[in-house]
């Protein structure tokens, strides 16, 4: 059908799709970058001179009220708005290491400051850094949760946003050892604790988990239990125990349920992980540059000497 309506080239290697490069390995992975589409955007900015950053974001960066500018001059809106919305198209493709980050930001499109511009500009140069890293994509293990197997790593933080008091959480599900979902977002309401601010951000998750397991059944592809990997162990054992601390979490009671009944029909089975190895911290918060490149490489299903390669 295409054929019939558009001229089609058919060089029969896959190679470049919606601006993404997809290059295949010898060991059979595929690397999905979007190198082309960050160079565009560093000239677009004009940024080919700056010198590039290797973290995101400051790991103290915090937005205030006085850090917002209501009254912003309409040209350095205009730039800050673009600025993040090419960030989010890289996000969605193959930076999911910026997911935060560009979320961030994104919560402050239409009153920035000089604080936020400056984040804006650090963020486009860490694109610039990295601008040879994607994701792999392929069929080993390294994390051990099995071949043609979901798996989730589920965070969040604990009221970290200053102006509504409302927690960041994420989640990233992969198959295999590849991001196969993720996301990084401002919970839609207050929680009293870490601890709730983590039920609700796995009842997040779990939605995403039941809708992918359907389509990978769909392929052929049936899962047994998806493993969900959290840091919070008060957390787990509410999860785990239905009626245990009932009284504490009526506010998110509806979140709480959901969780309980896929546990108990064998759809999820809660997994303890330090939160130096929770994958999902790296969309809860701005990290340390050590922590953050430990934390990406693993998201990012790449290998050391891959890493270094691509920054």
């Amino acid at each position: 059908f295409l054929r019939t309506e558009f001229v089609v080239t058919d060089d029969e290697c896959f190679n470049f799709f919606l601006g993404v490069g997809w290059d295949k390995k010898p060991d059979g992975s595929i690397i999905a970058t979007q190198t082309a589409y960050i160079d565009r955007v560093i000239e677009r900015f004009n940024l080919k001179d700056h010198k590039p950053s290797c973290t995101p974001m400051e790991s103290n960066f915090s937005v205030d009220e006085s850090d917002l500018d209501e009254n912003c001059d309409p040209k350095q809106l205009a730039w800050y708005q673009a600025a993040v919305g090419c960030t989010m198209y890289g996000m969605i493709w193959t930076k999911p290491e910026i997911a935060y980050h560009t979320n961030v930001l994104a919560r402050y499109m239409t009153k920035p400051g000089p604080k936020l511009l400056k984040a804006a500009k650090k963020l486009l140069l860490y694109l610039k850094y990295t601008r040879l890293l994607g994701i792999r994509f392929s069929r080993d293990d390294p994390k051990g949760h099995g071949i043609n197997t979901l798996s989730c790593y589920v965070d969040s933080s604990d009221g970290d946003d200053r102006i509504t008091r409302r927690s960041t959480g994420g989640y990233a599900l992969f198959f295999n050892s590849s991001p196969a979902a993720f996301r990084s977002m401002l919970q839609r309401l207050a929680t009293l604790s870490s601890c709730e601010s983590e039920l609700v951000q796995l009842s997040t998750a779990v939605q995403e988990i039941k809708h992918v397991r359907e389509l990978l059944e769909l392929l052929g592809f049936a899962q047994e239990a998806v493993k969900v990997f959290e840091d919070n162990q008060a957390a787990i054992r509410i999860a785990e125990s239905p009626g245990s601390s009932r009284s504490k979490t009526k506010h998110v009671g509806r979140r709480f349920a959901f969780i309980s009944e896929s546990i108990e029909a064998k759809e999820i089975v809660m997994m303890y992980v330090p939160t130096d190895d929770n994958i999902a911290d790296i969309f809860t918060k701005p990290l340390a540059h050590d922590k953050f490149v430990k934390l990406r490489r693993l998201l990012l299903n790449y290998t050391e000497d891959m890493i270094e390669a691509g920054r």
